[in-house]
């Protein structure tokens, strides 16, 4: 179904992330709960499922945190880097689900201030996975 009438903000960026979750997967496995524990919040880690479904929750924050840090100028943090493995950032960015189910975003600190800096002032998530990939588009509007 399309909108009656467009947005009435402009777009200032977008960003769209894709990770295999099988990558993800062995990438945790290599990494162990310390990958998570920083790189998740505390309320991140605490509504994750158990078993296959908590890798794919786990999979689509990270890509939607992905997504976020390119949109903020902090592409560098990539999976596996050397950057990412230091950097704080990502317990800066926590990604919630409104009672409704959609998802949304709370930034802190260096990454709030990002985002005021590049006058984003609407941020529009969508997160979905299927047992091989998650997928992540992030868009942001004054």
């Amino acid at each position: 179904m399309y909108a009656k009438k467009a947005p009435d903000f402009p777009l200032l960026n977008h960003s769209l992330q894709v990770l295999e979750i099988q990558s993800f997967k062995h990438f945790l496995e290599q990494e162990g709960e310390n990958f998570i524990q920083q790189r998740y919040t505390n309320i991140e880690r605490s509504v994750s499922d158990t078993g296959e479904r908590r890798i794919q929750y786990l999979a689509g924050r990270w890509a939607t945190k992905g997504a976020i840090a390119s949109i903020l100028g902090q592409d560098n943090m990539r999976l596996g880097s050397a950057h990412a493995a230091r950097s704080h950032c990502w317990l800066e960015i926590e990604i919630l689900r409104l009672p409704t189910g959609q998802p949304s975003v709370a930034l802190f600190s260096q990454c709030r201030e990002i985002a005021t800096r590049l006058g984003i002032k609407r941020w529009f998530l969508s997160i979905s996975h299927t047992s091989t990939y998650a997928v992540a588009s992030v868009a942001v509007g004054k």
